[in-house]
């Protein structure tokens, strides 16, 4: 085998090693990453698609069977891109799972915003109906009272004294 290609061979198992051992390091940081809101989850995926890519690029299966039908190549440099190749899955692996979580937790940060806005809106709706409530109560005005209290009752999230079941006192 001619002696240039077996030096391109080389220097290629070296560049993947080191790609490979740059991205094993992503493997320990934590899964967030100390992002907190989705606009940063968002950033923090599309980032890692770019990872995914790069990984696709450095996917291994074909040049470990190419180098295996190389009779000229050190027997040092198929062993070591056999465990590149052990690496490459094992980054894969946690690739894999931090797509699932990235995709977990965007589509919760999602949902949590569609509740935010459903919820206030709700709010505000009941916000402007309670302004009509707010008029000052006399004291002696049982009649208003009630009144009031009625048009109370709707926004409580408590049930009335009158839905509550009678308890006899002793």
């Amino acid at each position: 085998m001619n002696r240039e290609f077996l030096v391109l061979i080389e220097s290629e198992v070296e560049r993947r090693d080191a790609w490979i051992t740059k991205n094993e390091a992503k493997m320990t940081l934590p899964p967030a990453e100390d992002v907190q809101d989705l606009e940063g989850f968002l950033q923090l995926k599309n980032a890692h698609d770019g990872f995914l890519e790069e990984l696709k690029r450095n996917e291994m299966s074909e040049f470990v069977k190419d180098s295996e039908n190389m009779s000229d190549l050190n027997k040092q440099t198929i062993i070591k891109i056999r465990e590149l190749q052990t690496r490459w899955s094992a980054v894969l692996a946690w690739a894999t799972k931090r797509t699932v979580y990235l995709n977990t937790v965007i589509a919760n940060w999602r949902e949590f915003r569609q509740h935010e806005v459903t919820a206030t809106e709700f709010i505000d709706g009941k916000e402007k109906a309670l302004h009509g409530i707010h008029e000052e109560i006399k004291a002696g005005s049982d009649e208003l009272t009630k009144e009031k209290v009625g048009q109370l009752e709707p926004f409580s999230p408590v049930p009335s004294l009158h839905d509550m079941p009678r308890t006899r006192s002793r």
